[in-house]
């Protein structure tokens, strides 16, 4: 196995093992960034880009994954399947 593919793994496994994280940490950076008022109007704002991303990238997948496809190139399972 390539040195650099078990590093790949190794960050990969620790970004998802760590990613709930971030979601105790946004309040308080938004907070610090814009201050206490603005900062908990903007909070939710923020948080709702999770969603309006997931929906995005699921998309993006649906229209990237059959275009590799047809190429006959498997670079993309380790983006979309891990």
């Amino acid at each position: 196995m390539n040195e650099n593919t078990i590093l790949y793994s190794i960050w990969i496994s620790l970004s998802f093992f760590l990613y709930g994280s971030h979601y105790s940490l946004f309040p308080t950076v938004t907070v610090n960034t814009y201050g206490k008022e603005t900062g908990v109007k903007l909070y939710p704002l923020i948080f709702s880009g999770f969603a309006l991303s997931t929906i995005i990238g699921v998309l993006l997948a649906k229209l990237i994954v059959p275009i590799l496809e047809e190429r006959g190139t498997d670079s993309y399972i380790p983006v979309f399947y891990i």
